[in-house]
């Protein structure tokens, strides 16, 4: 129940967002785009908390597989079933001309700093290293800034490519709905808020978010977001 209450939360603080970037698209609105969106959101709460609420995780595993493997399966069920173009939710290797070198010197920049700054103090196990360097990425981006980047960039007017119109809208709505799913929560029968789990991640969707935008594709964001996890366990695993 706890889980259902999280979602609920989740899509009720990220509701107002998105009428505020409706109202500002004007004439350019698309409502029915918004309303799909937090209608996913909601849909990627539920298949993401399921699992470990169901026990449907492999045995002996601590985090969250089949709920990142559920995620990955509606979104790509979702682009299927709607016939968008791959492109445009950023499942392509290509990268747009000139973007290589500036998407590698930013990511290179984003490992740093989290390892300056987010550093975890526990030594990882085998299972968490070959988590954070798949699943979360994977799972995350695909939602956050492919299918739900593309609906907000329809609802507020964005154009396909550019940084114009809806698009930084559209950026900051899944930059902060990150944010909150990190660090919004239902517990003990009040609503408690991580002022650090909101900040860090919502500042990694911008981040995510620009990588998206300046290669037109997912590979960089992937790459980023799995090694900002990693990188947080730089210093423990160089300690003895």
């Amino acid at each position: 129940m706890r889980d259902l209450l999280d979602v609920l939360l989740l899509v009720a603080a990220t509701a107002p967002a998105v009428a505020l970037g409706l109202w500002w698209a004007g004439p350019q609105r698309r409502a029915s785009a918004g309303a799909l969106f937090l209608a996913l959101l909601a849909l990627d709460g539920v298949a993401t908390s399921l699992p470990p609420a169901l026990g449907l995780n492999p045995a002996g595993a601590h985090w969250n597989w089949i709920g990142k493997a559920l995620s990955i399966a509606w979104a790509l069920a979702f682009v299927g079933i709607a016939r968008v173009p791959r492109e445009r939710v950023g499942l392509t290797w290509r990268q747009r001309s000139g973007s290589v070198l500036p998407a590698v010197l930013f990511t290179a920049s984003l490992l740093i700093i989290s390892a300056l700054l987010l550093r975890e103090p526990k030594r990882p196990d085998a299972e968490t290293l070959l988590y954070e360097a798949t699943l979360p990425g994977m799972a995350e981006e695909l939602a956050f800034r492919g299918v739900f980047l593309m609906l907000l960039e329809r609802a507020f007017g964005a154009s396909e490519e550019g940084w114009g119109g809806g698009a930084p809208w559209a950026g900051g709505v899944t930059a902060l709905a990150f944010g909150l799913w990190h660090g919004l929560a239902w517990s003990a029968g009040h609503v408690t808020f991580d002022a650090g789990a909101f900040f860090f991640p919502a500042l990694g969707g911008v981040a995510f978010w620009w990588l998206r935008q300046r290669t037109g594709s997912l590979v960089f964001p992937i790459v980023a977001h799995n090694g900002a996890n990693l990188a947080t366990y730089t210093w423990v695993m160089l300690s003895r």
